[in-house]
């Protein structure tokens, strides 16, 4: 049996929930996914499609990269990471789920698989090239922490802080416009006389 988050399962847990707390979230997007390898790039896809939707392009590399480490640790934990599984081994796959939430300062990237293990950091000289996932989410995030709902399995989750957009543009100085001042002519009447009689004399 696939064992599913519900919302309604989401009242108790063991550490904060940034996505589910007080301010609600503005908005919220979510998606199930198979536990198995494939999942990471889903993920990715999933998450510079909601941003750019949401007009926060600023923030999808840091995101797609925090979700994506998150999800290849969950399929690690509970599922297939091999490219091809046999047929065999689909009969009971595990689900994850991945969810954006935009709070009032930041955007929440959770991540919820069966498992209940706690997520922890080690040293970053003791990991290996595939064992960092958990660092670089630290590295990234503002905060981040996991919290198990009553339901079962954990959600980890990460917070990006967003950026304020720039103030707004100062108002350019109107330049004044430059008064053309009308040259003043003088009337030489002796100028004008000659001007006359050399015509004359033509």
């Amino acid at each position: 049996m696939i064992e599913r988050p519900s919302a309604g399962s989401m009242n108790n847990a063991t550490k904060p929930q940034p996505a589910m707390g007080s301010p609600r979230p503005s908005m919220t997007s979510s998606i199930n996914l198979a536990a198995v390898a494939t999942a990471v790039g889903c993920s990715r896809l999933f998450v510079a499609s909601t941003l750019k939707q949401w007009r926060l392009d600023r923030l999808i590399d840091d995101a797609e990269l925090i979700a994506s480490e998150l999800v290849t640790n969950a399929v690690k934990q509970t599922g297939i990471t091999r490219p091809s599984p046999r047929f065999t081994e689909l009969t009971d796959l595990a689900m994850l789920q991945v969810r954006l939430a935009v709070l009032r300062h930041g955007l929440v990237v959770e991540v919820w698989d069966r498992d209940t293990t706690a997520p922890s950091v080690s040293n970053f000289e003791d990991l290996d090239e595939s064992g960092r996932g958990l660092f670089i989410v630290q590295t990234l995030a503002k905060r981040w922490s996991f919290y198990r709902p009553e339901g079962g399995g954990k959600w980890v989750w990460a917070e990006l802080e967003i950026p304020r957009l720039p103030g707004p543009l100062p108002q350019r100085r109107k330049t004044k416009g430059s008064s053309v001042t009308p040259v003043k002519v003088e009337t030489d009447i002796a100028l004008i006389t000659r001007v006359r009689d050399g015509l004359r004399s033509l």
